[in-house]
């Protein structure tokens, strides 16, 4: 009676323990959103007013928005357009508070409210006359004379040695108003590389991007003229007045000169810039005064404006880019909006001898390469103490990410994450190849977060170098002495560096990173369609050990060894639901190991008139090279997505002769030599058995398993394009697994893995109607809750050990965050649970066995007494 009343003690504790833990209301609560702009190229200041104080930018990401300059705004996007990445805005000019034109590359006029962004009306530039109008390139604008109207400025090529300048004044509604003049710049064969123009649009001063040829054009009176200058020009800092631009001119002697050019190409005098501390240095023309920014040191910035100098807060390696400067008339303050070689972004204000930082905004996110999602353990490379709930079942996790200019980010998971720079590796980067600002030379090839550090591979193409660098996981301190170059490095597998003597080379992680006996693919010849098997040997040598020709280049791929979580099953038979209704029976087949399956796509065009595209599936096994199954799918193009998800192959494509987009799902099984129905599964008893008895682990051979069963269909996705696909894991495969597909609207749906596999398209309401030939989807299935996440690239899943409860993060131009439960709230306590009720009832449970207890040992001792 002891043991059973320590065991309602100890059950009552627990459950006391459990109350507090989680409730269901919590899910769905767990999300956060951050709305990016991108790599800003253009910015410019709304005109005066005291009523509408904002910035306008876009980025090469195809995003035009408006930033309020008060430093109480934080910085936040009052609002913002998602444009074409390939039309995207090339000028924003506005009209006062009442309206401003947005001016794409080819010629798509928006007319917009500055206050909230509404669009007024959209319109296309016409040029219906000339023959080259689909070759049309809008490379800058104006404000014109007249009110609410805007000059643009067009280029075409025209010839072998010419360009042709259009000038085309637009109105309030779109439509072109005024005169048209067309000019033919000699010897300027390429695309303009900077451009200026006068207030009122009368003149403009033009660079070839080739020659670097300075070109002054002037429009005055409808009389052209075009004034071709030998000397060449780096690019045009300001334009003082209608009638002269200040261009910044190279000189052999290293020294920053500027002369000031009239509209007629008259050289007046020539300006030259005071010496600053660093070479690092960026200058520009405000108010006919020179503010200069220069590099002080790693971390601070001095900027230089009307002789005085002042100290703020660097925002990257090397000195920032000045994409825009005003001066308010009524203070004399001076305005700057930088952007780092990291692109990201900051508002500076100098006055009265200081300087301060308004805002700053972390636009690198908008450009991420790797991400990688990390517990407390694995950051600081040791056991942690786990204190509160949150930590205890791993929702508090941190988010590494890796942008393509070099800096690590960082987020703690949930609703209230604030992203903070980890440390810029760029800058460590150029430093161990001993070279200057290396960002458009350089890519990053691997990122991975183990044991307290960070590990960073960038490859440099010029040099054929690989740098890796290792970073504090916990500070973004960088371990310079574990900084490590490997020249002629060309190879990258996985966690293998493989140079051109076929050496691999390692970064003291040889103890998390097994070499030997490792299987990789060579993707070095993916875009000649070329994948090639490599095995690393004892001696530290990788060989060859099989290779493939498709013939196109590779579109898409996905391998079940890139993420083991996603293939891992705690059922490894699966019930091949009978949809047929001929018979009841439904097959059990056992799952297919799809650890060592590359998945790859490339598109084949037919010689026909017109020519027919025909996407090709082919599924491999990465050690022996075999193939596994092959799909074709006629009229169908990319872009392609493919996951692995358990024994199934799901991908997603666009079929160009029904114009839908469309699922294709394999689910591959193994090769049975009989076949196996429910009828002959196995009895109780022996269910029984295999409880208590222990089974082996079964394991595997590439070498001995046969060619899997691949059954396949393809289902409509009605929502649309897909830009990227996940899967949610756990860390058991107890849970169902969720797809997560990310569209173009920006919307995020989790959609049960069931639904998209054989038998899950049977309506429940009606089970003898014929099953669905789409993926049944609604509203319920979006998880972000009407934020658009828009240009969304990745999908990063990670396991909590909750085993319900996945992380997933989306990032593109856009970064989300959402905890979801991927297989319902099996393991979670509704809120209005009553815990002090069950508490009462097994204390009083214990009372009464007491009490019980004394009444029956007192009629024994009576009965015994009689």
């Amino acid at each position: 009676m002891s043991r059973m009343l320590l065991a309602a003690v100890a059950v009552a504790a627990v459950i006391a323990v459990g109350v507090n833990a989680l409730h269901e209301d919590e899910v769905g609560n767990r999300d956060w959103y951050q709305a990016n702009i991108g790599d800003i190229t253009h910015a410019s200041f709304h005109p005066s007013s005291p009523s509408l104080k904002q910035v306008y930018v876009a980025s090469k990401q195809g995003v035009v928005a408006a930033i309020p300059t008060a430093a109480s705004s934080n910085g936040e996007i009052r609002w913002r357009h998602i444009l074409s990445v390939k039309d995207k805005a090339e000028c924003i000019v506005a009209h006062g508070d009442e309206m401003a034109h947005i001016i794409t590359t080819r010629g798509q006029v928006m007319m917009v409210a500055p206050g909230n962004g509404q669009v007024l009306a959209s319109t296309s530039l016409k040029l219906s006359e000339y023959s080259f109008d689909n070759q049309l390139r809008v490379f800058g604008c104006a404000k014109g004379e007249a009110k609410n109207t805007v000059v643009v400025f067009a280029s075409v090529a025209s010839g072998d040695a010419d360009t042709e300048i259009i000038r085309v004044v637009i109105g309030d509604d779109g439509k072109r108003v005024g005169s048209k003049a067309v000019a033919t710049l000699s010897g300027a064969t390429t695309a303009i590389k900077s451009a200026a123009f006068s207030p009122n649009g009368a003149n403009a001063w033009v660079i070839a991007e080739d020659s670097q040829l300075l070109f002054a054009i002037s429009f005055a009176a409808d009389k052209l003229t075009v004034a071709k200058l030998s000397t060449k020009a780096s690019d045009i800092a300001s334009v003082t007045d209608s009638n002269t631009a200040i261009v910044r001119v190279p000189t052999t002697d290293g020294k920053k000169v500027f002369k000031a050019i009239t509209s007629s190409g008259a050289d007046d005098k020539a300006i030259t810039v005071p010496a600053c501390a660093s070479k690092h240095c960026k200058y520009v023309l405000e108010s006919g005064s020179i503010v200069g920014v220069s590099r002080a040191s790693e971390s601070s910035l001095d900027i230089t404006t009307k002789g005085a100098a002042v100290s703020v807060a660097n925002i990257g390696t090397w000195a920032p880019t000045i994409l825009a400067s005003t001066t308010v008339a009524t203070s004399g303050k001076v305005v700057l909006l930088l952007k780092g070689c990291n692109s990201d972004i900051q508002l500076v204000t100098v006055a009265d001898g200081r300087g301060e930082i308004a805002w700053s905004r972390l636009e690198g996110m908008a450009s991420p390469a790797f991400v990688r999602i990390a517990d407390q353990e694995t950051i600081a490379g040791h056991e942690v103490r786990l204190r509160t709930k949150e930590e205890r079942f791993g929702f508090h996790q941190r988010v590494f990410m890796l942008s393509k200019f070099g800096t690590i980010y960082t987020f703690q998971t949930g609703p209230t994450a604030v992203p903070a720079v980890l440390v810029d590796v760029e800058g460590e980067v150029a430093s161990a190849l001993g070279m200057a600002c290396v960002r458009f030379s350089l890519t990053f090839r691997r990122m991975t977060v183990e044991s307290g550090i960070v590990a960073v591979v960038a490859y440099h193409e010029p040099t054929s170098s690989a740098v890796t660098v290792i970073v504090d996981a916990s500070t973004g301190a960088i371990r310079k002495s574990e900084t490590k170059v490997t020249k002629n490095a060309a190879m990258f597998y996985g966690p293998l560096i493989v140079d051109n003597s076929n050496q691999v080379h390692y970064h003291n992680l040889e103890k998390h990173w097994p070499h030997v006996g490792v299987h990789a693919v060579d993707m070095r010849e993916s875009k000649t369609g070329v994948l090639s098997g490599v095995t690393v040997g004892k001696d530290g040598q990788a060989a060859q050990t099989w290779r493939m020709r498709f013939g196109q280049r590779v579109v898409g791929h996905a391998s079940g060894a890139q993420s083991p979580l996603n293939i891992m099953s705690a059922e490894n038979l699966r019930v091949y639901t009978n949809t047929s209704k001929a018979t009841s029976v439904n097959e059990v087949r056992r799952k297919y190991p799809t650890a060592n399956v590359l998945v790859v796509a490339h598109v084949e065009t037919s010689r026909a008139t017109p020519p027919v595209k025909t996407l090709v599936i082919t599924a491999l096994d990465i050690v022996s090279g075999s193939v596994l199954n092959v799909v074709r799918h006629k009229d169908a193009q990319g872009p392609i997505h493919i996951v692995i998800a358990e024994h199934a192959v799901i991908y997603h494509f666009y079929n160009t002769f029904s114009q839908r987009f469309m699922i294709g799902v394999w689910e591959m099984f193994e090769r049975e030599d009989s076949l196996i129905t429910d009828a002959n599964m196995a009895s109780p008893a022996q269910v029984i058995s295999s409880i208590i008895v222990p089974s082996k682990i079964r394991t595997v051979s590439s070498a001995s398993l046969r060619p899997p069963v691949v059954p396949s269909q393809v289902l409509l996705f009605p929502p649309g394009a897909i830009t990227s696909l996940g899967v949610t894991n756990s860390y058991h495969g107890i849970a169902r697994k969720q797809l997560v597909a990310t569209t173009t609207a920006g919307n995020v749906y989790t959609v049960d893995l069931r639904t998209v596999l054989f038998g899950g398209q049977v309506n429940p309401q009606k089970p003898d109607a014929p099953p669905y030939s789409f993926v049944a989807v609604s509203p319920l299935n979006i998880i972000s809750f009407g934020q658009p996440v828009m240009g969304a690239t990745q999908v990063i899943t990670s396991p909590t050990t909750l085993e319900s409860s996945s992380h997933v993060v989306v990032v593109g131009i856009d970064t989300f965050y959402m905890r979801v439960s991927s297989g319902k709230a099996w393991d979670l306590l509704n809120d209005d649970f009553n815990a002090p009720l069950l508490v009462v009832t097994l204390v009083a449970f214990a009372v009464l066995t007491f009490v019980a207890r004394y009444f029956a040992n007192k009629k024994g001792l009576s009965v015994a007494w009689a």
